[in-house]
């Protein structure tokens, strides 16, 4: 995402790589849906409950790179207690945007480069108009 907007086609390259990136958010899954919290990679259907994080003063959805960049910023008592589940990206944005929240969303919170999206840069990425306009 550091390179957003640097020319069409790295713009459209890196909005697709990111829809389709393996991602680490704060959450558990739902009540029922037979996974124990933990790292686990979960498909389109399963539910789960996802934690907001503060950053900067704004409760934010939380999409870390990598559970080294969670385990990076986020102690261990508090990733363990909210629980951390693994998934797509997109999986994620489409979850959160289609319960109707208007939440932002925050790329690696807590590093010295953090990428935020409102809802709004969220919902143009999952129906592709943000490629219209780079």
């Amino acid at each position: 995402m550091l390179a957003y907007g640097k020319s069409p086609e790295t713009h459209a390259e890196l909005c697709r790589e990111f829809l389709n990136s393996d991602i680490i958010t704060l959450g558990t899954p739902a009540p029922g849906s037979m996974l124990e919290e933990g790292n686990h990679r979960l498909e389109t259907d399963t539910k789960f409950t996802f934690r907001l994080l503060e950053y900067k003063g704004e409760p934010v959805v939380a999409i870390y790179s990598s559970m080294k960049r969670l385990t990076d910023v986020i102690p261990e008592e508090y990733y363990r207690g909210t629980g951390y589940i693994g998934l797509k990206c997109k999986t994620l944005l489409e979850s959160v945007m289609s319960s109707g929240r208007r939440d932002k969303f925050a790329l690696n919170p807590g590093h010295m480069v953090v990428k935020t999206l409102s809802a709004d840069e969220v919902q143009a990425l999952l129906d592709g108009t943000i490629l219209q306009t780079a």
